[in-house]
């Protein structure tokens, strides 16, 4: 005797499949970011001996021939504003594109920033001190249309610890970044002082 599914079952199996087949679509027409250490080991000691911070974002997914420019944003307590620094939109020719972000600190006040190999060194007038390239850690997957967050030059929580009975200054840094906050909100979550943090935008011309 041959046992027929019934209406029921067959109406779970059709959910099933048909929740498989949008996440997958989903999955397919998204762009995902990881963050990778660059090929030449040798290159980046040599940077980091010279007080330059490297930090490369991969971007892989449905980003093929889509166009975006790279902005800068420098958050204070009390203020906002932002600056287009790509000449010309940024186009990859395949599903991945990586960019190498290098920073150094000129002075207390300002720091170089450069994206090759897209963007020469441009100048940001901000606090310095115990300040590094921080990833952006709090999302992880995007639609073409998003504003894709990369990194930030930023120092971490500021706090206090005591070893020995010193009363030294520290910086989470690592609490910060894994702190799964966006990055337009740490200047409020973690009172620290004013950075810049850098994004993909869509071009809309």
């Amino acid at each position: 005797m041959q046992i027929k599914p019934s209406s029921m079952l067959k109406s779970i199996l059709s959910t099933i499949v048909m929740s498989i087949c949008i996440s997958a679509t989903a999955q397919s027409d998204s762009i995902h970011l990881e963050f990778v250490r660059p090929y030449d080991n040798l290159s980046v000691r040599l940077a980091e001996f010279n007080g330059i911070n490297v930090l490369t974002p991969r971007l892989t997914g449905c980003i093929k021939d889509k166009a975006y420019n790279i902005y800068a944003i420098t958050m204070s307590t009390d203020s906002t504003s932002e600056q287009k620094v790509t000449l010309f939109p940024i186009v990859s020719s395949t599903d991945t594109l990586e960019i190498d972000i290098f920073a150094k600190a000129l002075s207390t006040d300002t720091v170089k920033v450069g994206f090759a190999p897209w963007v020469p060194n441009i100048v940001f007038r901000q606090p310095t001190a115990n300040c590094l390239l921080i990833e952006a850690l709090a999302q992880h997957a995007f639609s073409p249309d998003d504003e894709i967050p990369l990194a930030a030059y930023s120092t971490g929580r500021h706090s206090k610890v005591n070893v020995g009975g010193i009363i030294y200054d520290s910086y989470q840094i690592c609490e910060v970044r894994q702190s799964g906050v966006p990055m337009k909100n740490w200047c409020k979550e973690f009172d620290i002082p004013a950075y810049t943090y850098f994004v993909l935008r869509p071009n809309k011309n």
